[in-house]
């Protein structure tokens, strides 16, 4: 009996990855139980330090915003203009975050081509002024392609901004999704091209470092080595006070970290009502990144879908 049932458990198991639709489904099996054990809600809880200013829908288009507070303020001008924003836009973001305190500010962009030459020279100079508190994005991409594969190289920022003396730290902003469900699971908080490429590091090549790794540089701490599992935070299910039953959405990541609209930093009554004057960005560490689907920056993680920049935040 005993050899029998073994002998039927080795043929079932045969049989399991032998037939390509049964395995894709017990992968996907797989793969859902591991989630669940290895995401918690409330367990790591969001860290209140970590902020997200989002570039969002009521920052392009200023809905709801008269002509005469528009009118009264050259950034929300500038706004109302066109995107991509003029980047004294962002150089003013900067020195009004950081004249409030904020720790440290992350850029989740990639400034690799010059624009207007008086806006690039004033935040050249915010970034000269603040370098070892900014961190600014760079971006691995590919250069070209065959029948086969992509070849990728690594864009970085445009030399201008990273000429002070220390430049400002900056990291690559890619995530890799799981190829089987296009799942965000792991970060890769540093690579080098050769295995970007899919081939071993050579001794002595250049590494780069994500975003989310020159955050944690910046604050001190070492980075983790190469890939290892984002500890996601997640919303925890709300629970009936009377009949003590749980119920939440899938989507427990989405509204952690929830973005600020961009354009509050310069509505008075927003800063002043809901931000305290900028009191509630001191010692915050704030990402100022895309928070709009029109960006093409939405990733499907463990938790739901989740925007670039808290996607970064989750990893930080």
């Amino acid at each position: 009996m005993s050899a029998a049932l073994a002998f039927i458990g080795g043929v079932l198991i045969a049989l399991i990855f032998l037939i390509p639709a049964v395995n894709r489904y017990m992968l996907r099996i797989d793969r859902a139980l591991g989630d669940s054990a290895l995401f918690h809600p409330g367990d790591p809880r969001p860290m209140d330090e970590l902020v997200f200013i989002g570039i969002d829908e009521d920052s392009l288009t200023l809905q709801g915003l008269g002509e005469e507070l528009i009118a009264s303020d050259e950034n929300l001008s500038s706004m109302a203009e066109r995107f991509p924003w003029n980047r004294r836009i962002y150089a003013n973001m900067l020195e009004k975050l950081f004249e409030a305190g904020a720790r440290l500010v992350v850029i989740d962009l990639i400034f690799s081509e010059p624009s207007e030459p008086e806006a690039d020279a004033e935040l050249v100079r915010v970034f000269t002024k603040y370098a070892d508190r900014i961190v600014i994005g760079s971006n691995i991409i590919p250069m070209s392609a065959d029948e086969n594969s992509l070849i990728y190289t690594y864009l970085e920022p445009h030399p201008m901004f990273l000429k002070s003396d220390p430049p400002p730290r900056c990291g690559y902003v890619n995530f890799r999704p799981n190829q089987e469900d296009g799942i965000v699971r792991e970060a890769r908080y540093s690579t080098t091209l050769n295995e970007e490429n899919g081939a071993q590091p050579i001794p002595g090549e250049p590494s780069y470092i994500s975003l989310a790794g020159a955050v944690i540089e910046a604050l001190g701490e070492p980075a983790p080595p190469r890939e290892a599992y984002i500890r996601f935070a997640l919303e925890e299910d709300r629970v009936d006070e009377e009949t003590g039953e749980k119920w939440g959405s899938e989507n427990k990541a989405t509204r952690i970290y929830p973005p600020i609209s961009a354009r509050s930093l310069f509505i008075p009554s927003d800063w002043e009502h809901r931000y305290g004057s900028g009191e509630f960005f001191k010692d915050k560490v704030i990402l100022i990144g895309p928070a709009f689907v029109r960006f093409q920056d939405n990733h499907q993680t463990p938790g739901g879908q989740v925007f670039g920049s808290q996607l970064h935040l989750q990893a930080i």
